[in-house]
């Protein structure tokens, strides 16, 4: 009885040892991976925000290449120094601005007064409109009133005569055909931002998104972080949910004055991943802990004290350093070995997830290309290189040219493998382990080149492009219609700015864009 009595003390002793130890190990695991998962979920939410404001900042970015499609030419700036009533009555009335997709089209002269103002619908008066623009009260009134630097500046507004939603305004200087020249006076244009321009947007960047008024506090939203986007700095908001997040950022105007929320729905992906992780892991102990209760009746020496005290030590050693590759090992082959082995398969399934989870968030979904998240790291790293080791580095951007109406006449669908072929192009013509092809949002791509020049760059540039166009097209191909690209290559330059390198490469895009689209551009 003494026997027994003894046996049952040590059983219970294991027991509660076991219990303890594999409570102590759920408990702090789970601790550490809601930590770890929510902090990959914060910098998910950040990044994407940032992802979203970029995108919006292209969009605006486009119509400004739109708006100078107007303000370089040559008659508009003869016209805006001696006014021609022929001019105007051929070119500046309601339904041209409307073919060019504007609301509202307006011409200042060099002082800043009104010479000409159309509304491209019949129902708007374009008076009031023009008043509200230059009204003292509002802050842009100082920015709109001058003639723009440069190629002047894009940005979003509101303007009660058009409707509660944001419009891009694009104030561009008057200049002719070649760009060149001093200006003649201002152009002011409007353009509405369409549910169906928004939602291609967040089609094409894999976003739930959309614009709101600013109207004072929302009750229920937190300020969640700084966060520092191409807009820059501010603050993100946050309005938590179980199944989804709603983030706010709030978009300026030329002023730098609150203009619009951009509002995001965030699916709380990760969220469920760690949850179905951390029951599994839950599930994973209590199963080790039932297997050491069984084994307790036979080993309750102290040698089997000292095996358990020993794995308890290396689990918390690969808790605390965050090793999960750590590799827990016992002397003998029996339970607690045993026991060891499936800590091993958790910390390998750890491990497993925590890898799924970060090459996720680096890689599109759509085309299984690097992301922006991806390649900006990536960019800042060969950069260092570049610099450090004095070899070349060269970077092309490329767009899918007159993707829009590709997308409008054959659907997002076609699209979507429309992009899906341009990736696989992009994917051969990079070297592995060298070379990174990213899609950067859209139909934007970039591929990063390290140890080449600018003209072997340039024949990698040409041999992509001739690749897409010598694509099959049609029915039951991977392109719905012939689709070309325009592309921009730059070299590093020394002592070039971190920035500097995709601004020229951009550049470069832009003047192949401007030279007739599918064909290739070296920077200068």
């Amino acid at each position: 009885m003494r026997s027994m009595g003894l046996r049952a003390q040590s059983l219970a002793w294991v027991l509660a040892f076991t219990v303890g130890v594999g409570g102590l190990g759920v408990a702090t695991l789970s601790a550490y991976l809601t930590r770890s998962f929510e902090q990959i979920e914060l910098e998910a939410m950040a990044g994407d925000m940032k992802r979203l404001v970029g995108t919006l900042a292209d969009a605006v970015k486009q119509r400004g290449r739109a708006a100078r499609e107007w303000s370089h030419w040559t008659e508009m700036r003869n016209h805006l120094r001696q006014p021609s009533a022929a001019f105007a009555a051929e070119n500046l009335t309601s339904g041209s601005v409307r073919t060019s997709g504007l609301a509202w089209l307006g011409l200042l002269d060099l002082q800043g007064n009104w010479l000409q103002q159309i509304a491209a619908e019949a129902d708007v008066a374009a008076g009031p409109v023009g008043r509200r623009l230059l009204d003292p009260a509002r802050a842009a009134h100082r920015v709109l009133a001058r003639v723009p630097e440069g190629l002047g500046r894009c940005g979003l507004t509101t303007v009660p005569e058009l409707g509660p939603q944001p419009l891009v305004i694009c104030h561009v200087p008057v200049r002719d055909s070649s760009g060149a020249g001093e200006p003649a006076g201002t152009l002011l244009t409007l353009e509405r931002l369409t549910p169906d321009m928004l939602k291609s947007m967040g089609e094409a960047a894999a976003l739930d998104f959309s614009l709101a008024p600013v109207l004072g506090p929302v009750p229920g939203w937190q300020a969640l972080q700084e966060l520092r986007t191409v807009q820059g700095s501010g603050t993100l908001w946050l309005l938590p949910g179980r199944v989804a997040h709603r983030l706010r950022w709030q978009l300026l105007d030329l002023a730098d004055q609150p203009v619009a929320w951009a509002e995001l729905r965030w699916p709380r992906e990760l969220r469920r991943q760690t949850d179905t992780l951390l029951w599994g892991a839950r599930l994973l102990f209590l199963a080790l802990a039932f297997c050491l209760a069984l084994g307790a009746l036979l080993f309750v020496e102290w040698r089997l004290v000292r095996r358990l005290h020993s794995l308890a030590r290396q689990m918390a050693r690969a808790r605390k350093g965050q090793d999960w590759a750590l590799q827990l090992r016992v002397r003998g082959h029996d339970e607690i070995s045993e026991l060891a082995e499936e800590g091993n398969h958790l910390l390998g399934v750890i491990q497993t997830h925590l890898r799924a989870l970060e090459q996720r968030a680096m890689t599109d979904p759509l085309t299984g290309l690097a992301n922006r998240r991806a390649f900006d790291p990536t960019l800042s790293h060969a950069l260092a290189r570049s610099a450090r080791n004095g070899t070349p580095l060269c970077m092309l951007m490329v767009d899918a040219d007159h993707f829009k109406q590709f997308n409008d006449r054959h659907g997002h669908a076609a699209g979507d493998q429309a992009l899906k072929a341009l990736a696989e192009c992009m994917r051969q013509a990079q070297r592995p382990g060298v070379d990174l092809a990213a899609r950067l949002g859209g139909e934007e791509f970039a591929l990063l080149i390290e140890g080449l020049k600018a003209p072997a760059a340039v024949a990698v540039a040409e041999s992509l492009r001739r690749a897409l166009a010598a694509l099959p097209d049609g029915p039951g191909q991977a392109l719905a219609q012939p689709l070309t690209v325009s592309i921009g290559v730059a070299e590093r330059l020394p002592e070039e700015p971190p920035s500097g390198l995709m601004a020229r490469a951009d550049a470069a895009l832009y003047r192949a864009k401007q030279g007739g689209r599918n064909r290739v551009v070296l920077a200068e």
